[in-house]
């Protein structure tokens, strides 16, 4: 009699505070007769699972991160601003952008969880009309002088993938890439791994 063994992983993504349940299933194998195996096969599968945990997070209001130009801080702008900016965005303390929308998500190309930042893209949400989508904007820290690029004003995309020099969207069926001034239509390269946005 085969014998099956489930084990729910808990996938969690900070991006929009949700919790995934994720099944999957054993066969009766060496590895699941054997208590050590099956530990260190649960262990190995929840850490490729947590390798896209830090894709994607929802802005809370005052987010700090450290970046390898120095720490970002995402805060609110308050009513005092007057020109419509929500959020201001500051790196070392001092002013560096500015957000209009009513909130705010990013996702950080990092070499892992810990690491320093080194690119980000942050989806401005102005809302006007029913399910807009958001502003994109592209931080590179890489460079002796941080540089602010505005990717689109408008972009809703399922899928985004990071290379060297590149950052790749698929909209609608249809892969983009943004090099820092302007996106044109264009497939990433096969060899790099892609990244769900949530």
């Amino acid at each position: 009699m085969k014998v099956v063994h489930r084990v729910c992983l808990i996938d969690l993504h900070p991006a929009d505070t949700r919790i995934d349940a994720v099944s999957a299933v054993v066969e009766e194998t060496h590895v699941s007769r054997n208590p050590e195996l099956m530990k260190s096969f649960i262990a190995l599968t929840c850490l490729a699972l947590s390798a896209t945990t830090f894709a994607q997070t929802e802005g809370t209001g005052h987010d700090t991160l450290q970046t390898v130009a120095g720490s970002l801080v995402v805060s609110k702008a308050g009513s005092a601003s007057g020109d419509g900016t929500t959020f201001s965005v500051s790196l070392n303390g001092k002013a560096f952008d500015q957000l209009d929308g009513s909130r705010y998500h990013y996702y950080l190309n990092q070499e892992s969880a810990d690491a320093k930042v080194g690119r980000m893209l942050i989806e401005d949400f102005i809302v006007v009309g029913f399910s807009d989508p958001p502003a994109v904007t592209f931080y590179d820290f890489r460079k002796g002088i941080p540089v602010v690029s505005q990717v689109s004003e408008k972009l809703d995309f399922d899928k985004l993938q990071w290379t060297q020099n590149s950052v790749f969207f698929e909209s609608n069926g249809k892969w983009f890439v943004f090099e820092g001034k302007r996106l044109t239509e264009h497939k990433p390269p096969s060899s790099t791994s892609k990244t769900k946005a949530q």
